[in-house]
């Protein structure tokens, strides 16, 4: 039989076999429940070495082949070179999978050769190929039932896991993810808990419901676990889709495949977020109650508070911690069984024996069942220290009357009762000190009630020291002024506001005198108004004094208008004459310009005329700055070119006195009016060469801050310090009691303190007798600009017909020759009156008016000029020559809009102010 029919036999027979045993239901499943057994026993071992176990298998397969091959062939029994080899074969397959089928073929067939080559039968190659084909289909065959036996495993695993996730779906939260943690299953009791659909979780990673409550270390840590395939229980705080954090107990199961590798999560979840929000809640309530704990202990600790608990029932006493730091001792707590005598001798131990009996009468009454009591006493600590204490018991009481529990609470009151010792002290202090000053003093309550006054008030006021401090009190206030009082008074208590006045109060004596009333609030630490003091200073003598200086700074006022007007109309009377010299004199240098003797005589009276002229000038300066007609016009003035102006004018002065005078210059600016600076520099100089007999004078800049200051500094006899005020004022000088007009008027430095104060300047002298002095203008410091030099207007005579009023006769003649001789035709009025019918006579047919301010008793030149104009329905240019200083006269002429000329006036100041006027109103 050929070796394939040998196979086909067996094959059958094992068919047969094969279904006789399924005719047996209970040997089928047995047999079943074997076979499935042994492939598990085989995939487990196939698992565990995936190489070395096929190997070993097909090569025992193939040495058991190989020895029954070589007993069939001693045996003489072997009918095919491979006989043995296929049983061999099968078995490793079946046993090994393909590779140890592959391992078992290989090896029998190389073994069946060598037994061939070593009995010298010839090479059988149909047989081999028999073999191989065979042993190859057995293989593949074998490996198909295992690959179907581990499918079979995989699939009633799924089955299994699926059952029980389904069991687990009714009470648990369930979440399946793949091996990278990306969601592939979740229940409905996940999807309701975390708020997402179930399309927003599958695909997604956990992660999307971390709630950071977690740190990073724990889910590393939990990632570790699972990736090394062990199972992770514990409790997670996730996160919802609205935000809102939940509570989960979880455990993760990896599962693995055949291989062991993780092939899935499954996440079983209970949900404790109740539980968890309620140990939260208990975990808050508890550090509550100790933060509370602690707190209570500190405040008792800070306000000196403790407590005694006495168990009467069991002998025991309970003390607080801080007992011993609140009284200085502790109590002896009694023996079981032992009566509380002990404890009560203790603490009485450390009473002092003045407070003792008290105390122990308090004690009693606690013992006796008096349900609560409260007593104040001392203690002596173990430290020596004297202790004030106030004690509060509270009794629990049987049926009977007896106390079953005491509990005494006791608070260190030293402070308190040092404070209240204090304050009566100083209260008292306060109402000596109060009845001792002269003033009215009293205390009134937070509502404005007055609880207390002073001695002095009865004193003065007359009052029956009986008399209580809120009644009566305002009969002793002037009537008609109870009403206004009342209003500030009431204001002042319901604001909190200091209360400031002058009360009308009647004395003892019937007569009602002045009191400054002052009343202050008083405010607790809390500020709040705990009481109001109130004190009166009679001011009777004050109030005279101030009548007194008012009547004389108004007589002083009076003596000053007078002074004013004195100086007013005396410049007026001195400027009028004067004037005529000035004019006639004009005259007559054009008339003797040939005589040089008449010519030198000449130029020496308008020497004298021009001292006198500074003199009046100096006193229409002062007028016209305290008539405050003067307006600086403000402008960056270049001090620096200013400087060299004035240096090239005095340094001739300088050299003919013998001095030396120096100019420090710096490119700076202030903002001045240009001419006012000017007159104040001029004058501040012109005082320094004037007091400075040798040595020289130094002019110079300096920047300090936003200011320059300009010092003007002598070697001249120096200004003692308490005359340095006084050189400011009209007509003080010093070291000239002759009064030599060669050392000025008195005037210069007057002048200057009033320009100072209409530029915003500061003065300042520093000055050392028979050393020298420092006078200093500080100006605010401005930005340079540019500004064109003015050059010296060229005037030509006037030309056209005016109208001059003047009253003195001789200087009507003047003004009229001097006119007609620069080419003008006059007409001259001796008042206002008369120029009202010269001007209509001659049809109003003038150009320019001149007139005089004062003339006579009808209307001045202001009025007059005006009144012109009214009846000739049109304005004329018109000039006000005046010598009158008075503030009033001038702040008229300048309202006026008119032009103004201040007597003494020149022939020249007056020819190149008509030709102004007059080119001005031809060009009109």
């Amino acid at each position: 039989m050929s070796h394939l029919g040998r196979c086909s036999v067996r094959h059958e027979a094992q068919s047969e076999f094969a279904a006789g045993d399924r005719d047996d239901p209970d040997q089928d499943a047995g047999w079943l429940a074997a076979s499935r057994a042994l492939l598990a026993r085989i995939a487990a071992r196939r698992r565990q070495a995936p190489f070395a176990f096929p190997l070993g298998v097909g090569l025992g397969a193939a040495s058991s082949g190989f020895a029954g091959q070589a007993g069939l062939i001693a045996a003489g029994a072997a009918s095919s070179p491979f006989l043995a080899f296929y049983p061999a074969v099968i078995a490793a397959a079946l046993a090994g999978g393909y590779r140890a089928g592959l391992t078992a073929l290989i090896l029998g067939g190389v073994g069946a050769e060598a037994l061939a080559h070593a009995l010298d039968a010839p090479f059988d190659g149909p047989a081999l190929l028999v073999f191989v084909l065979c042993g190859l289909a057995v293989a593949f065959a074998a490996e198909a039932l295992h690959r179907n036996f581990r499918e079979l495993r995989a699939a009633e695993a799924r089955l299994e896991l699926q059952t029980r996730i389904s069991a687990l779906d009714e009470h648990a939260i369930v979440e399946v993810t793949d091996q990278n943690g990306a969601i592939t299953y979740a229940n409905d009791k996940f999807c309701a808990i975390s708020q997402y659909a179930r399309d927003e979780l599958l695909g997604q990673n956990h992660r999307i419901m971390k709630s950071g409550v977690q740190s990073g270390d724990f889910y590393g840590r939990m990632w570790t676990t699972i990736t090394s395939g062990e199972v992770w229980r514990g409790e997670v705080c996730n996160a919802a889709k609205d935000g809102s954090h939940y509570w989960v107990d979880t455990t993760i199961v990896p599962f693995l495949d055949e291989r062991r590798r993780i092939r899935q999560f499954v996440a079983i979840r209970t949900d404790i977020t109740e539980r968890k929000r309620a140990e939260l809640a208990l975990l808050e309530s508890e550090a509550a109650l100790r933060q509370s704990q602690t707190r209570l202990r500190h405040a008792a600790d800070a306000g000196g508070l403790t407590y005694v608990e006495f168990d009467m029932t069991g002998s025991r006493v309970h003390v607080a911690d801080n007992f011993a730091r609140v009284l200085g001792y502790s109590p002896a707590t009694p023996p079981e069984g032992r009566a509380m005598d002990e404890v009560v001798n203790g603490l009485l131990d450390h009473v002092p024996p003045d407070d003792r009996r008290r105390a122990a009468l308090a004690i009693q009454q606690c013992l006796k069942g008096v349900a609560s009591g409260r007593i104040e006493y001392r203690v002596i600590g173990d430290d020596s220290q004297e202790r004030w204490i106030e004690s509060v018991w509270s009794s629990e009481i049987d049926a009977s009357g007896a106390p079953l529990r005491i509990f005494v609470t006791l608070l260190d009151i030293t402070r308190p009762r040092a404070a209240e010792n204090a304050l009566r002290e100083s209260e008292k202090n306060f109402r000596s000190l109060a009845n001792a000053i002269p003033q009215l003093v009293w205390i009134a309550s937070p509502e404005g009630e007055i609880t207390w006054f002073n001695e002095r008030w009865y004193d003065y006021t007359g009052a029956p020291p009986d008399q209580p401090a809120h009644l009566g009190w305002m009969s002793y206030v002037e009537p008609d002024s109870l009403s206004a009082i009342f209003d500030l008074w009431t204001d002042s208590v319901a604001t909190g506001r200091p209360l400031g006045m002058t009360i009308l109060l009647r004395g003892a004596d019937g007569k009602f005198r002045p009191f400054l009333t002052r009343v202050m609030p008083h405010r607790d630490a809390d500020g709040r108004i705990a009481q109001w003091f109130g004190a009166a200073t009679e001011i009777t003598e004050q109030k005279e004094l101030e009548e007194a200086l008012r009547a004389a700074t108004l007589e002083a006022e009076r003596a000053n208008r007078a002074k004013s007007k004195f100086l007013a109309s005396a410049s007026h009377d001195l400027r009028q004459p004067v004037q005529s010299l000035v004019l006639l004199l004009a005259l007559i240098e054009r008339q003797v310009a040939t005589v040089p003797k008449a010519l030198e005589t000449a130029r020496m009276m308008k020497q004298a005329l021009g001292g006198l002229n500074g003199l009046l000038t100096a006193i229409l300066d002062i007028s016209r700055l305290d008539a405050g007609v003067v307006e600086p016009a403000i402008d960056s003035v270049d001090l620096g070119a200013l400087l060299d102006r004035l240096s090239s004018e005095y340094e001739p002065k300088a050299a003919d006195k013998g001095l030396e005078l120096r100019v420090i210059k710096r490119p700076l600016h202030a903002l001045a009016d240009p001419s006012l600076l000017e007159r104040a520099l001029r004058n501040l100089i012109e005082n320094a060469f004037r007091y400075t007999p040798n040595g020289g004078v130094l002019i110079g800049l300096r920047r300090r801050g936003d200011r320059v200051r300009i010092d003007v500094v002598d070697t001249g006899v120096g200004v003692p310090k308490e005359k340095q005020q006084e050189i400011f004022e009209e007509f003080i000088q010093l070291n000239n009691p002759g009064r030599d007009l060669g050392k000025g008027l008195g005037l210069g430095l007057a002048i200057v303190a009033r320009l100072a104060n209409l530029l915003d300047a500061q003065i300042e002298v520093s000055s050392r007798v028979g050393r020298g002095s420092r006078f200093s203008l500080s100006l605010p410091a401005a930005e340079g600009a540019q500004t064109a030099e003015a050059q010296p207007a060229h005037y030509e005579d006037p030309r056209g017909r005016v109208l001059i009023i003047e009253d003195n006769l001789i200087l009507r003649n003047g003004l009229e020759n001097l006119v007609r001789k620069w080419g003008c035709e006059t007409f001259t009025a001796s008042s206002g009156e008369e120029a009202l019918e010269v001007a209509a006579s001659r049809r109003w047919r003038f150009d320019a008016l001149l007139s005089d301010y004062r003339l006579g008793a009808g209307l001045n030149g202001v009025e007059a000029a005006k009144e012109v104009a009214r009846h000739a329905g049109r304005d004329f240019p018109t000039l006000i020559l005046t010598g009158d200083t008075a503030t009033e006269h001038i702040a008229e002429i300048a309202s006026s809009g008119f032009e103004l000329l201040h007597k003494p006036v020149s022939a020249e100041q007056l020819r190149r102010k008509l030709s102004v006027l007059l080119t001005r109103e031809a060009a009109q």
